[in-house]
């Protein structure tokens, strides 16, 4: 009897670690056991027409099996054997599992870490965590405060010029928009050495800050100590923020301090913040990043990740015609570029791309602001990645592509939709850069330039849209619409055929943001016509769970509680590139399972994709990765 309890005993936990078996033991039970045995009359028993209301029937069930594996173990005992291999198979087959499964598997890729410490140390001596750490709070204090203050030139010596312009830009954006941004009581609560990066160009360091801050919008018209006082009066918000570092490998720490302690880097002679970026006495650029840690970067959490130079396509073949250009300073200029962009659209102005912007692109621009300021408010960036690189032929141009997640709302007081965009940058095929962070100088005098609008050098009249000599932005499109050339070599901006998206332009499936604007754009398709389905509901939320992303991300769109603007901003420009990409979401686990046909058939109907050509693209994608 004893062992006959200690045997119940375990079937019994092994049903309460595996209730989602419970369904499955019922069914089968009834199907190979007399009718006599388990049925009520009518056989309606628990039965509920929603979901969750049947779940009372399991008890029974469990309590029916064992008394049969205990009554009659030849058939008991075989009979639940062969039900739980059955339901863990069936478990282990689950589609909603298996993506859920893939989409975990690729979050986990690319694990942050701190070994290159050790090599900083070693060609640095001086180098000391904590030292560095403590720099680190420093210019966090320096930055909060000159951002306040609405004016960022006092910390532009250990800034780089991409994200000094950046700010400088966001500023340029809200006071036109007639608010400032206050901060009171702004205090780091911890910080640590997130990840170390090193390549031959650069040492990067990426620090993660949890701080804590009051945090108001206020109007423009407010001073600096008015601002401050509205400030003290909000509630005060802890946040976590990764600050990415970056120095050249041959540099060394000086024992006197670096610049954000007022002192050249380079020949440690005292500089005069918020002047000139080159040191008056040895003539170098002070936040190049070739004497000391310059910021370039902010990142939230969940967009970071570490760099993937070693899987950028074209980046060595560029790198061996221009070998100063790297992936570092590539990203610093097209997130400079990026907000001179915004600018122009929220002032309804080319002028901010004067510089930084080719003749064409300009163009394009003018009568893209005919129709006036663009609706952009609290506009964020997430993240910032090198993703393509182009040779061209001689008398060509060179380009390379950064994709850019960010987000923006439509008003003031609405929530941010999130978005995404590939920069396309491009220079004269063949010309070459030092590969530094400061980009204060004209490429090709070398004399200082401005902080100003002017479209040509003031010393040797160059045109600095041209493109000759420094990157300008040829293009801004979404992602959809790159497409690999026919050659299948390069990619190119443009409509293409069904398949040619490059990998690097299809969703990361990897990236929680990427996975929330798919699923929001999707939505956004869907309700193309005002009207969501009880089935199109159904499946949009089977991808909400296999994805990770909380379906009351899309539920204002569903409700239809986000603006017409936003949604057709938020809907494909090429729907078969758009569902070229989302095929290739699809696919992450290796295949596409019923339910995500059944979502991709609607999505494309929706997209004006006929069923014959949604399925022919589906087995051909399907294909290629069996290969």
């Amino acid at each position: 009897m004893i062992r006959i309890m200690k045997w119940m005993d375990s079937i019994a936990s092994l049903f309460s670690r595996h209730r989602w078996l419970v369904g499955g033991l019922v069914a089968l039970a009834a199907l190979l056991c007399s009718a006599h045995a388990f049925a009520r009359a009518g056989g309606g028993g628990n039965y509920t027409g929603g979901g969750g209301g049947g779940s009372g029937g399991g008890g029974d069930g469990i309590g029916a099996l064992i008394y049969l594996a205990i009554a009659y173990p030849e058939v008991g005992v075989p009979l639940l054997i062969v039900v739980i291999v059955v339901g863990i198979v069936k478990n282990r087959l689950n589609p909603d599992r298996t993506t859920a499964r893939a989409v975990k598997k690729l979050e986990h890729v690319g694990a942050p870490s701190t070994s290159g410490l050790e090599g900083i140390r070693q060609r640095d001596p001086g180098f000391d965590s904590e030292a560095f750490l403590e720099k680190v709070t420093k210019v966090d204090t320096a930055v909060q405060d000159a951002w306040c203050r609405g004016d960022m030139l006092p910390v532009r010596t250990f800034l780089s010029d991409g994200l000094l312009r950046r700010f400088a830009a966001q500023l340029s954006i809200i006071k036109y928009q007639g608010i400032r941004n206050a901060m009171a009581d702004h205090q780091i609560v911890k910080s640590h050495i997130h990840a170390v990066e090193q390549d031959t160009h650069f040492d990067t360091i990426h620090v993660a800050m949890e701080a804590t801050a009051r945090d108001v919008e206020v109007s423009a018209d407010l001073s600096y100590e008015e601002a401050m006082k509205l400030a003290a009066k909000a509630r005060k918000e802890t946040y976590t923020e990764i600050w990415s570092f970056l120095r050249r490998p041959g540099a060394k720490t000086l024992t006197g301090g670096g610049a954000v302690d007022g002192y050249c880097p380079s020949c440690g002679a005292p500089i005069q913040m918020g002047q000139a970026t080159r040191c008056e006495h040895c003539e170098v650029l002070i936040n190049s990043g070739d004497y000391d840690w310059v910021l370039a970067e902010i990142t939230q959490p969940i967009e970071w990740r570490p760099s993937s130079t070693g899987t950028v396509r074209g980046i060595e073949e560029l790198s061996s015609r221009d070998p100063g250009f790297n992936r570092q300073a590539a990203e610093d200029r097209g997130s400079y570029v990026f907000w001179r962009w915004v600018e122009a659209l929220v002032t309804a102005d080319v002028g901010p791309l004067a510089k930084c912007a080719s003749p064409e692109m300009k163009a394009r621009m003018v009568d893209q602001v005919k129709g006036g300021p663009a609706a952009l408010f609290k506009t964020a960036v997430g993240s910032v990645d090198l993703v393509a690189c182009e040779v061209g032929a001689d008398g060509g141009r060179d380009h390379y592509y950064t994709k850019i997640l960010w987000s923006s709302a439509r008003s003031g007081k609405a929530a941010p939709a999130p978005s995404g965009n590939v920069l396309m940058l491009g220079r004269k095929a063949g010309a070459t850069d030092s590969g530094g962070l400061s980009y204060a100088r004209c490429p090709e005098c070398q004399g200082p330039l401005g902080e100003n609008d002017a479209p040509t050098c003031e010393y040797c009249g160059a045109d600095l849209s041209a493109g000759n000599a420094d990157w300008v932005l040829d293009a801004v499109l979404r992602p959809e619409e790159i497409h690999v050339s026919s050659a299948g070599q390069q990619p190119v901006a443009g409509t293409g055929n069904v398949g040619e998206i490059p990998v690097w332009a299809t969703p990361d499936m990897g990236n929680p943001r990427e996975r929330t604007l798919l699923l929001m754009r999707m939505a956004a398709v869907v309700m193309a016509d005002g009207v969501v389905t009880k089935q199109e509901h159904k499946l949009l939320k089977s991808a909400s769970k296999r994805w990770a992303v909380p379906l009351e991300s899309i539920k204002p769109i569903l409700e239809g509680q986000v603006d017409p603007g936003t949604l057709s901003t938020m809907r494909p420009s090429n729907p078969d590139g758009f569902l070229s990409g989302l095929v290739s979401a699809a696919l992450i686990d290796g295949r596409i399972d019923s339910k995500e046909e059944k979502l991709l058939l609607d999505v494309a109907r929706n997209l004006g994709i006929s069923d014959a050509d949604s399925r022919n693209m589906m087995n051909n994608m399907a294909k290629m990765v069996s290969r």
